[in-house]
């Protein structure tokens, strides 16, 4: 979702790329939820942070503070924001029905939160 929704709201300025430390296959709700706002993400996969390794970045977005560890391992000049939305999401989703419906709060949620950081970034 990070990925996607950075690239809706900011690809005119940054270009995004997504990866996990265990990655897992994009949930079919993720996909429904982001397609709900104009982000296709039915191609992408599940990559590796490992695929990145030798990449530098201005900016690393962990969505999970439970693996920032793993983020700093990771090339970059600039500045690394932490979350723990991932998290949260996996809770909301984890005993519930209506996964499709917490996935798009957790897309809203996950939403402000870039906005917060990245609306006046350069």
């Amino acid at each position: 979702m990070l990925e996607g929704l950075l690239a809706m709201l900011y690809g005119d300025r940054f270009e995004a790329y997504s990866a996990g430390v265990v990655p897992e296959r994009i949930s079919i709700h993720v996909v429904k939820a982001m397609a709900e706002v104009g982000v296709d993400l039915s191609t992408h996969r599940a990559k590796s942070v490992d695929e990145f390794r030798d990449m530098q970045f201005d900016f690393i977005v962990c969505a999970s503070v439970g693996v920032k560890d793993a983020c700093r391992f990771l090339p970059s000049g600039g500045e690394y924001f932490y979350t723990d939305l991932e998290n949260e999401l996996n809770r909301m989703t984890e005993k519930t029905t209506d996964a499709l419906g917490n996935i798009r709060k957790g897309r809203d949620k996950l939403q402000t939160w870039l906005e917060a950081r990245f609306d006046e970034t350069e």
